[in-house]
């Protein structure tokens, strides 16, 4: 199986801006100077999802020829609830904040999880 290494390299950290970017665009209207450092830690946290849990996904993904955008959406959705879950683990137990980092994680998840896919589209990608 060959992998397009630059294409697939290049969506991660594009996907991990990509969550950077949307989580400083939600902190901007309520607190500018802010939207920097949240839109930096965001992306910093993106990209450790993506060595930890995103690549190895990626792999189950590409190898069980599950490549089309529904499967890639579904895993995000799975890795959401994973770090949502490593959250709780660490402390974060009161249910609205619970719930609030369920959501980011979830519509980050899913944000990178689309950047993803859209660049590195390994539904098209050569096996």
């Amino acid at each position: 199986m060959m992998l397009p290494i630059g294409r697939t390299t290049g969506a991660f950290l594009a996907a991990a801006v990509a969550v950077g970017i949307s989580a400083a665009l939600i902190v901007l209207p309520f607190e500018p100077r802010a939207a920097w450092p949240a839109g930096k830690i965001a992306a910093e946290f993106a990209l450790l999802v993506a060595l930890v849990l995103g690549i190895p996904a990626h792999a189950l993904l590409r190898r069980a020829g599950k490549t089309s955008l529904r499967f890639y959406l579904m895993a995000g959705v799975v890795l959401s609830g994973v770090v949502t879950g490593l959250f709780v683990s660490l402390g974060f137990k009161e249910f609205p904040g619970v719930l609030e980092v369920a959501g980011l994680a979830l519509a980050f998840g899913l944000v990178g999880t689309l950047t993803f896919w859209l660049i590195a589209r390994p539904d098209r990608a050569v096996r």
